[in-house]
């Protein structure tokens, strides 16, 4: 999912109007973390011409100072996508969301978590976003000059050898 696309998702979550992103259903999991079912309804380019695409995908949306700031996708194949809202950028919200909420709540259901940062993405945002997944906890398990994975083990779990 695109960042301007997950941008949108948090100025819905604001009050913003947009009738093709639909919060379904939230549950509150710390006092500034909502977990979020979200359904996205976009129209796509096809061989037919174009066509509506809806995706249903799970959030993390984090408040600061009064409204939504930031977002985790936990996106396809174990992995996060965050997007931190322009205003909020810098400001060190992500990494204890992470480490206090996020994780734990996904712990719930897996034993580790990963997240792949790689330049083509990230942009402007490679190094930021290296920064906030160290400071959240994760450990570098594979690096190119322009893509990194990170990965976290739940407490308890012992990496596996080989």
């Amino acid at each position: 999912m695109s960042d301007e696309l997950i941008l949108a998702i948090i100025d819905r979550a604001n009050g913003s109007a947009n009738s093709a992103i639909q919060l379904l259903s939230q549950e509150v999991i710390a006092p500034d973390i909502t977990f979020a079912e979200v359904e996205v309804r976009q129209l796509l380019s096809s061989y037919s011409g174009k066509e509506e695409h809806t995706s249903l995908d799970n959030f993390y949306l984090i408040r600061h100072a009064g409204e939504y700031a930031a977002a985790i996708q936990d996106a396809e194949a174990g992995d996060l996508h965050w997007v931190v809202a322009p205003a909020f950028r810098g400001k060190g919200i992500l990494p204890p969301a992470l480490q206090k909420a996020v994780l734990p709540h996904l712990f719930q259901s897996r034993e580790w978590q990963q997240v792949t940062i790689s330049r083509g993405v990230a942009g402007d945002f490679f190094e930021a976003s290296k920064q906030v997944a160290r400071k959240a906890g994760f450990m570098e398990i594979y690096s190119t000059k322009d893509e990194f994975i990170f990965q976290i083990l739940k407490p308890g779990i012992q990496p596996r050898n080989g």
